[in-house]
């Protein structure tokens, strides 16, 4: 039976490479820039994306598997850069990771944002100080000016011996279209309002979740 479900996950994958932009081939695609794509795509992204890049006059068209050789990566790029020139004319030659970036703000959610704070050692050390003492650190996500943007406040409870005070660590500005996480503020302070729930990470399903901290 597990032979049998990894077979299945296998030819999942290898048909999720090599057909993943396949809606692109069913519109109309005459006035659209063809730009050749290859490799295992964020599936979760694929409206957004394919919606996007139809509006920015393009489109992606995944030709390749997975397991993509160096002479392919050199001969798709080569008919990249020839196809991309009108895009270099419209929105300059850092035209895809401007792309990139506008998706990244239009898909941003704190389950994506989490990771580019979540390893740095002020955080990592926090975590695993209140382990110690069987707690854990929650996210407190307010949506900031800028699309994509939050400022997060890093939560847990303060204990000093019998006592305990739920406080905030230190605050973060995150940017996820930017892939940037500035440390705020390094002090503790009294936390935010609770709110009914708190996001945390499950180390047993290496996600963000939602739970009551109290």
């Amino acid at each position: 039976m597990q032979r049998i479900l990894m077979l299945m996950t296998a030819c999942l994958l290898f048909y999720g490479c090599r057909s993943s932009h396949s809606a692109a081939r069913t519109g109309t695609t005459d006035t659209l820039v063809r730009i050749i794509s290859w490799g295992l795509p964020d599936f979760s992204i694929a409206a957004e994306q394919y919606k996007l890049s139809r509006q920015w006059g393009f489109y992606f068209d995944d030709v390749a598997g997975c397991v993509v050789s160096s002479a392919e990566i050199d001969s798709f790029t080569a008919v990249n850069r020839q196809a991309e020139r009108p895009l270099v004319s419209r929105y300059g030659k850092d035209w895809l990771k401007r792309f990139h970036r506008e998706l990244a703000a239009q898909t941003a959610t704190p389950e994506r944002a989490y990771v580019l704070f979540h390893y740095n050692d002020e955080v990592s050390r926090k975590r695993e100080e209140l382990a110690r003492s069987g707690d854990t650190l929650f996210y407190h996500f307010k949506p900031a000016k800028r699309r994509g943007s939050y400022d997060v406040d890093i939560v847990g409870w303060k204990r000093e011996g019998d006592q305990k005070e739920w406080v905030s660590f230190f605050s973060y500005y995150v940017n996820y279209a930017e892939s940037s996480a500035v440390l705020q503020r390094k002090s503790s302070k009294a936390a935010p309002v609770v709110p009914p729930s708190y996001l945390y990470y499950s180390e047993d399903t290496f996600t963000l979740l939602t739970r009551n901290a109290f």
